[in-house]
C-alpha cells in the first residue's frame, strides 16, 4: 500500500490540476469538441485507442490540444476515459515519447459532458 501523500505532494497535485484546467480552458471550443467527438467515436466500440489512432483525422491546429483534452476526459468525475497502457507516439514532433492508451469508462454516455 502506498504511503499517504504529504502536504507538499497534495499542493503539487492541486497546482498541476489548476494549471491543466487553465490550459484546457484556453483551447478553442471547436478544438475541444472536435477531439472529444473523435475520442467518443473511437471508444464507442469498446476497443482501446491512443492519439496515434486518430491524430490524422484532426486538423493540424488541434494536434497540440489532444493531450490536454484527453487529460480532461480522464480527470472528470466520473471519468469519461481510463488509461489501460502506453505506446510510443508516432508523431514526429514527440520523438517517440510514451503516450497513454485509453478506453471509454463504463459510465460514459454517448457524449462527454463538459
Amino acid at each position: 500500500m502506498a504511503a499517504p501523500a504529504t502536504p507538499a505532494q497534495d499542493q503539487i497535485r492541486e497546482d498541476v490540476a489548476a494549471l491543466l484546467a487553465a490550459v484546457y480552458d484556453s483551447i478553442p471550443e471547436w478544438n475541444r469538441e472536435l477531439v472529444e467527438d473523435v475520442v467518443m467515436s473511437y471508444g464507442a466500440d469498446g476497443e482501446t485507442f491512443s492519439a496515434n489512432d486518430f491524430r490524422h483525422l484532426l486538423p493540424e491546429a488541434a494536434h497540440g490540444h489532444v493531450g490536454a483534452v484527453l487529460r480532461s476526459l480522464a480527470t472528470r468525475r466520473p471519468a469519461v476515459i481510463v488509461p489501460v497502457g502506453e505506446v510510443r507516439s508516432t508523431a514526429s514532433s514527440t520523438h517517440g515519447k510514451p503516450i497513454k492508451v485509453w478506453r471509454l469508462a463504463e459510465t460514459s454516455g454517448a457524449r462527454a459532458s463538459r
